[in-house]
């Protein structure tokens, strides 16, 4: 199902969570409160650290997960010889990034922040990443008590940056999504054109079609909008992360155009 309108690319996906960093009955008991059962596709590992990598390795031959949550870094790496600040920190998160790859799954690493909202410890960890979230309390109400966060999209390999809005639901133990963190002028700086209407329509269709690939021009003639306004919107929505976009394969020898879905 989507997820406060935003649509999901599966209806579920087999998740190994490897958490360290509280005990078993308080995971169990969040998990609980926010309506996980027990036949879900997901597995919980609560022992392990970053110097048995053979042992996280092992579990993913066996559950082949999708996606794996490890929380946190810290608490994986608590064995190291190095601190924080040192560059060799970092070589479990690019073991990680390998068993990534080779598996093909998608590995989510919780690391705490520090005083200024940012990674704490080397930079090498965040450069070792393909994508870097932060999740923080306003500026405008900094409070303990406050239920909304920024989620920030400080890094990302396959989209712009971006700051949006949640707010925890005390009954449900989630998240909702509140929209897009619009910063002091960002609406008199960037007028709307009609844009959004473009959008909205491009991504209903991409999403009605989903895996299908069309490129610009075939848009254009589906859905009526002029060139400009496509290739505008076309470009926001995949520097948004909201579609994807490739060169068209098999085009011949000059040059491909580009394909949206």
């Amino acid at each position: 199902e989507a997820w406060e309108g935003h649509n999901v690319t599966a209806p579920s996906r087999r998740v190994l969570m490897v958490q360290t960093d509280e005990s078993q009955g308080d995971t169990l008991t969040a998990l609980d409160q926010r309506g996980f059962e027990d036949d879900m596709p997901i597995r919980i590992m609560t022992r392990w650290t970053a110097d048995h990598m053979a042992g996280l390795r092992k579990e993913i031959e066996e559950f082949n997960p999708e996606v794996i949550l490890i929380d946190s870094l810290t608490s994986i790496n608590r064995n190291s010889m190095f601190s924080e600040n040192d560059t060799e920190y970092a070589r479990p998160v690019l073991e990680l990034r390998d068993l990534a790859q080779e598996f093909g799954c998608l590995i989510y690493l919780v690391h705490h922040s520090n005083s200024q909202n940012g990674s704490r410890g080397t930079k090498a960890i965040t450069a070792s990443v393909s994508h870097v979230f932060s999740l923080h309390r306003p500026s405008d109400g900094a409070s303990a008590t406050n239920p909304k966060r920024i989620l920030c999209v400080d890094k990302s390999r396959c989209r712009a940056p971006g700051e949006y809005v949640l707010e925890f639901n005390q009954e449900t133990g989630g998240w909702d999504f509140k929209g897009v963190n619009e910063k002091e002028g960002d609406k008199e700086d960037a007028p709307d054109n009609g844009d959004s209407t473009v959008k909205e329509v491009i991504l209903e269709f991409l999403i009605t079609n989903r895996n299908v690939k069309y490129e610009a021009r075939e848009l254009e003639s589906f859905l009526g909008f002029s060139k400009a306004a496509v290739h505008r919107a076309l470009s926001d929505l995949s520097h948004s992360g909201l579609i994807c976009r490739a060169k068209k394969q098999g085009a011949g020898s000059g040059r491909r155009p580009n394909v949206y879905w």
